[in-house]
């Protein structure tokens, strides 16, 4: 008898495990700090020209207004004993629930500039509901950026 019953629990455990450990950790709607850096700007020349250097360190905010939702910002400033620099970036809708993958057009612009649209792709990947790593690829002015965020949810709508 409790050879069955232990060998049923093996068996439903091994069957609604699986599918718990896979599930994403959804994040919350809010805002979140985020911290990053420039990993790669490649060609160097087209991304001088447009004030990008791998290795710049950014800190900011993100506003995550929800799965399928318009409204994401990130606005992120930079300096360094060259250069100092706002950038906003104004994203399309939020990835469905349970995506990590995103892609497609956003707003970009720095301070005293006008928005241009321009390419990005990211991924997420949600430690819990209140923090995440970001990777963010975007294209401007034939520079291709990657940047890379840690991001942590500041506790407040």
């Amino acid at each position: 008898m409790n050879m069955k019953l232990s060998s049923a629990a093996a068996c439903i455990i091994g069957l609604i495990g699986p599918s718990m450990a896979q599930a994403a950790t959804q994040p919350v709607l809010g805002y979140y700090f985020a911290t990053g850096y420039v990993s790669s700007a490649t060609p160097t020349a087209a991304c001088s020209a447009v004030g990008v250097t791998a290795g710049d360190d950014y800190n900011g905010i993100f506003y995550y207004p929800g799965a399928g939702h318009t409204g994401g910002v990130l606005r992120q400033a930079t300096a360094t004993a060259t250069k100092t620099a706002i950038t906003e970036l104004k994203f399309p809708t939020t990835p469905a629930a349970g995506t990590t993958a995103w892609s497609g057009t956003l707003q970009a612009g720095t301070e005293g500039s006008t928005f241009v649209a321009t390419p990005f792709t990211a991924s997420f990947t949600f430690l819990d509901a209140a923090s995440a790593d970001l990777s963010l690829t975007v294209t401007v002015g034939g520079c291709s950026e990657v940047w890379d965020f840690a991001l942590m949810r500041t506790g407040h709508d």
